[in-house]
């Protein structure tokens, strides 16, 4: 949501015109705000991970099929489409 309000916007605007026209303090607050979306989208990615994979280790009897399962997604390709 950050990028697509503020960096989208601004990013698009100086590939369509020669120089920034946007003052210094949007020069150094652009690609802060990029640099903290993608941080923050990547932390969340790995806490719905980390949440996932707590929830097969606590619903799961076979404990043979999760290690395999994990196997595959960490060594597989297309282990994560399983």
């Amino acid at each position: 949501m950050l990028v697509a309000v503020f960096c989208l916007p601004i990013t698009l605007l100086d590939s369509l015109y020669n120089g920034w026209r946007y003052g210094a303090f949007l020069c150094k607050a652009t690609p802060y705000l990029q640099g903290v979306s993608v941080c923050a989208s990547v932390n969340f990615l790995a806490a719905i991970a980390v949440d996932r994979t707590q929830d097969d280790l606590a619903n799961r009897e076979d404990n043979r099929l999760l290690d395999m399962d994990v196997f595959l997604m960490h060594h597989d390709p297309l282990g994560s489409l399983l």
